[in-house]
């Protein structure tokens, strides 16, 4: 059975059958929500420890170093049994992570607070991004006859060097040293959010046109006596 978009069949329906549309748009809703949640999860790159076999197929990946931001993006789909109390809320970030999260959807200028900034270096980061030294500062204290500041092509560069030679290296290149850096906007939550308006809209007709046919067979099993009206 097709069914097409009828806004004023969608109106009356609504109308008439306020709890029964309520109740197939919010698990459309829901399904819009889950939809988002994935999407936006695998914006982030997929952790070397990850399952077997999976793939991330997005683009412009983003490395999760602490998981942090990841853990924070998904979802609340209000309880309610009436149309004008349905609400869908797609979110990433919370509290702790509010300054990131603006900086990396809009872009935007980190200064240091003191005198420079660390950027971890490709020597720095294992294949998932994560820093094999957080801390630079722990590094002098822990070695300090093992780690300098070098001016190399007109940046400072923190180096060490290991007690065995890593990946080939006796020396290696650590963080870099700026007291400021400009980010691209990168975390791309508004583009997902407007890219998938379509998707949106082809579910929540599918959710009416699923009320419309529970609608229809109640109505069905009224006329032959086999049930009750709404």
């Amino acid at each position: 059975m097709s069914l097409r978009w009828d806004t004023k069949g969608a109106t009356d329906l609504i109308r008439r059958f306020p709890r029964e549309a309520a109740k197939e748009l919010r698990f459309g809703m829901g399904r819009i929500g889950e939809s988002y949640r994935r999407k936006m999860f695998d914006r982030f790159k997929a952790p070397v420890g990850g399952p077997p076999f999976y793939r991330n197929l997005s683009e412009n990946l983003l490395k999760s170093r602490s998981g942090g931001l990841r853990a924070t993006v998904g979802y609340e789909n209000a309880k309610a049994s009436t149309i004008a109390g349905l609400r869908l809320t797609l979110y990433v970030g919370d509290a702790e992570t509010a300054r990131r999260i603006k900086i990396h959807e809009h872009g935007g200028v980190i200064r240091a607070k003191k005198r420079f900034l660390t950027l971890p270096l490709p020597d720095n980061l294992t294949a998932a991004g994560v820093p094999r030294f957080p801390s630079a500062k722990a590094l002098f204290e822990q070695q300090p006859d093992r780690v300098w500041i070098q001016v190399m092509h007109g940046v400072p560069i923190i180096r060490y060097k290991p007690l065995n030679p890593l990946f080939g290296k006796e020396v290696l290149n650590l963080w870099a040293l700026k007291a400021s850096v400009r980010l691209k906007p990168r975390l791309g939550f508004r583009d997902l959010v407007k890219q998938s308006a379509p998707e949106r809209a082809k579910e929540l007709r599918a959710s009416v046109a699923k009320a419309i046919r529970t609608v229809r067979a109640a109505q069905q099993s009224r006329a032959s006596g086999k049930g009750q009206a709404f």
